[in-house]
Protein backbone atom coordinates (compact mmCIF):
# COMPACT_ATOMS: atom_id res chain seq x y z
CA UNK A 1 0.00 0.00 0.00
CA UNK A 2 1.17 3.50 -0.90
CA UNK A 3 1.13 6.04 1.89
CA UNK A 4 0.71 9.80 1.59
CA UNK A 5 4.40 10.36 2.32
CA UNK A 6 5.40 8.17 -0.64
CA UNK A 7 3.18 10.09 -3.10
CA UNK A 8 4.29 13.71 -3.17
CA UNK A 9 3.25 14.91 -6.66
CA UNK A 10 0.97 14.40 -9.63
CA UNK A 11 1.39 11.39 -11.79
CA UNK A 12 1.92 11.76 -15.52
CA UNK A 13 -1.60 10.51 -16.19
CA UNK A 14 -3.18 13.11 -13.91
CA UNK A 15 -1.12 15.88 -15.55
CA UNK A 16 -2.19 14.80 -19.07
CA UNK A 17 -5.85 14.61 -18.02
CA UNK A 18 -5.71 18.11 -16.49
CA UNK A 19 -4.16 19.60 -19.65
CA UNK A 20 -6.70 17.86 -21.92
CA UNK A 21 -9.59 19.17 -19.81
CA UNK A 22 -8.07 22.64 -19.77
CA UNK A 23 -7.65 22.52 -23.57
CA UNK A 24 -11.29 21.46 -24.07
CA UNK A 25 -12.53 24.26 -21.82
CA UNK A 26 -10.38 26.94 -23.51
CA UNK A 27 -11.45 25.74 -26.98
CA UNK A 28 -15.13 25.74 -26.01
CA UNK A 29 -14.93 29.25 -24.57
CA UNK A 30 -13.06 30.45 -27.68
CA UNK A 31 -15.67 28.96 -30.02
CA UNK A 32 -18.49 30.48 -27.98
CA UNK A 33 -16.81 33.92 -28.03
CA UNK A 34 -16.29 33.72 -31.81
CA UNK A 35 -19.90 32.61 -32.35
CA UNK A 36 -21.25 35.42 -30.17
CA UNK A 37 -19.03 37.99 -31.90
CA UNK A 38 -20.19 36.83 -35.35
CA UNK A 39 -23.80 37.03 -34.19
CA UNK A 40 -23.30 40.63 -33.11
CA UNK A 41 -21.71 41.49 -36.49
CA UNK A 42 -24.57 39.78 -38.36
CA UNK A 43 -27.14 41.70 -36.31
CA UNK A 44 -25.36 45.00 -36.97
CA UNK A 45 -25.37 44.23 -40.70
CA UNK A 46 -29.10 43.39 -40.61
CA UNK A 47 -29.84 46.68 -38.84
CA UNK A 48 -27.73 48.60 -41.34
CA UNK A 49 -29.52 46.91 -44.27
CA UNK A 50 -32.90 47.88 -42.80
CA UNK A 51 -31.68 51.44 -42.26
CA UNK A 52 -30.55 51.63 -45.92
CA UNK A 53 -33.94 50.33 -47.06
CA UNK A 54 -35.86 52.84 -44.93
CA UNK A 55 -33.61 55.66 -46.13
CA UNK A 56 -34.14 54.71 -49.79
CA UNK A 57 -37.91 54.55 -49.27
CA UNK A 58 -37.95 58.07 -47.85
CA UNK A 59 -35.79 59.38 -50.71
CA UNK A 60 -38.08 57.80 -53.32
CA UNK A 61 -41.15 59.29 -51.65
CA UNK A 62 -39.73 62.79 -52.17
CA UNK A 63 -39.52 62.34 -55.95
CA UNK A 64 -42.36 63.49 -58.21
CA UNK A 65 -44.38 60.44 -59.29
CA UNK A 66 -43.38 60.96 -62.93
CA UNK A 67 -39.72 60.47 -61.97
CA UNK A 68 -40.22 57.24 -60.03
CA UNK A 69 -38.89 54.53 -62.34
CA UNK A 70 -37.30 51.16 -61.75
CA UNK A 71 -34.11 52.31 -63.45
CA UNK A 72 -33.78 55.43 -61.30
CA UNK A 73 -34.45 53.49 -58.10
CA UNK A 74 -31.85 50.85 -58.97
CA UNK A 75 -29.26 53.61 -59.47
CA UNK A 76 -29.67 54.88 -55.88
CA UNK A 77 -26.39 55.05 -54.01
CA UNK A 78 -25.73 52.44 -51.34
CA UNK A 79 -23.62 53.24 -48.30
CA UNK A 80 -19.98 52.18 -48.58
CA UNK A 81 -20.20 51.11 -44.93
CA UNK A 82 -22.08 48.00 -46.05
CA UNK A 83 -19.06 46.88 -48.05
CA UNK A 84 -16.85 47.64 -45.05
CA UNK A 85 -19.06 45.26 -43.04
CA UNK A 86 -18.42 42.50 -45.59
CA UNK A 87 -21.42 42.83 -47.93
CA UNK A 88 -20.36 42.27 -51.52
CA UNK A 89 -22.22 43.44 -54.62
CA UNK A 90 -25.01 45.35 -52.84
CA UNK A 91 -27.77 46.29 -55.29
CA UNK A 92 -31.32 47.57 -55.38
CA UNK A 93 -34.08 45.63 -57.08
CA UNK A 94 -37.35 47.48 -57.65
CA UNK A 95 -40.72 46.46 -59.03
CA UNK A 96 -43.33 49.14 -59.74
CA UNK A 97 -46.98 48.19 -60.15
CA UNK A 98 -49.78 50.64 -60.89
CA UNK A 99 -52.78 49.93 -58.68
CA UNK A 100 -56.16 51.46 -58.02
CA UNK A 101 -56.98 52.92 -54.59
CA UNK A 102 -60.70 52.71 -53.87
CA UNK A 103 -62.28 53.70 -50.57
CA UNK A 104 -59.18 52.80 -48.60
CA UNK A 105 -58.60 49.46 -50.36
CA UNK A 106 -55.93 48.73 -52.89
CA UNK A 107 -56.83 46.44 -55.76
CA UNK A 108 -54.32 45.27 -58.38
CA UNK A 109 -57.14 44.32 -60.77
CA UNK A 110 -60.19 46.52 -60.17
CA UNK A 111 -63.60 45.11 -61.04
CA UNK A 112 -65.75 46.93 -63.66
CA UNK A 113 -67.93 48.41 -60.87
CA UNK A 114 -64.82 49.82 -59.16
CA UNK A 115 -63.67 51.49 -62.37
CA UNK A 116 -66.86 53.54 -62.51
CA UNK A 117 -66.75 54.71 -58.87
CA UNK A 118 -65.99 58.33 -58.00
CA UNK A 119 -62.95 59.02 -55.82
CA UNK A 120 -60.63 56.39 -57.22
CA UNK A 121 -56.96 57.23 -57.39
CA UNK A 122 -54.31 55.35 -59.29
CA UNK A 123 -51.29 54.77 -57.08
CA UNK A 124 -47.96 53.11 -57.70
CA UNK A 125 -46.93 50.18 -55.54
CA UNK A 126 -43.16 49.99 -55.09
CA UNK A 127 -41.59 46.71 -54.01
CA UNK A 128 -38.01 47.52 -53.04
CA UNK A 129 -35.32 44.97 -52.19
CA UNK A 130 -31.70 45.27 -51.17
CA UNK A 131 -29.68 42.25 -52.29
CA UNK A 132 -26.04 41.29 -51.89
CA UNK A 133 -23.54 38.57 -51.02
CA UNK A 134 -22.25 38.10 -47.48
CA UNK A 135 -19.46 35.65 -46.62
CA UNK A 136 -19.85 33.92 -49.98
CA UNK A 137 -23.62 33.44 -49.80
CA UNK A 138 -26.51 35.48 -51.18
CA UNK A 139 -28.33 37.21 -48.35
CA UNK A 140 -32.06 36.97 -47.88
CA UNK A 141 -33.20 40.20 -49.52
CA UNK A 142 -34.30 42.95 -47.19
CA UNK A 143 -37.62 44.09 -48.61
CA UNK A 144 -40.36 46.66 -48.22
CA UNK A 145 -43.50 47.54 -50.13
CA UNK A 146 -44.97 51.03 -50.14
CA UNK A 147 -47.31 53.12 -52.24
CA UNK A 148 -46.76 56.45 -53.91
CA UNK A 149 -49.77 58.70 -54.39
CA UNK A 150 -50.07 61.18 -57.24
CA UNK A 151 -50.38 64.90 -56.55
CA UNK A 152 -52.48 65.58 -53.48
CA UNK A 153 -54.87 67.70 -55.61
CA UNK A 154 -56.24 64.57 -57.26
CA UNK A 155 -57.42 63.15 -53.94
CA UNK A 156 -60.34 65.51 -53.41
CA UNK A 157 -63.76 63.91 -52.92
CA UNK A 158 -67.00 65.73 -52.19
CA UNK A 159 -66.95 68.27 -49.37
CA UNK A 160 -63.73 67.11 -47.78
CA UNK A 161 -60.58 67.31 -49.82
CA UNK A 162 -56.94 66.67 -49.24
CA UNK A 163 -55.02 69.65 -50.51
CA UNK A 164 -51.40 70.58 -49.91
CA UNK A 165 -50.98 73.68 -47.79
CA UNK A 166 -49.81 76.80 -49.57
CA UNK A 167 -46.20 77.67 -48.80
CA UNK A 168 -45.76 79.24 -45.38
CA UNK A 169 -49.14 78.20 -43.92
CA UNK A 170 -49.36 76.07 -40.79
CA UNK A 171 -52.12 73.82 -39.50
CA UNK A 172 -53.76 75.31 -36.42
CA UNK A 173 -55.89 72.86 -34.39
Amino acid sequence: MITASQRCGFTTTETVVVFVLLGVIVTSVGKFAAFASQGVRDRQLALHLQWELDNAREIIRTWPIEEVTRERIELLAISSELEAQGLEDPRWVAKLTPQLLTQGAISAEPSPSQQDEVGQVEVTSVQLQLNGVYRGQSIKPVETVFWILPSMKTLSTGDSSLQPLPAGEEVVP
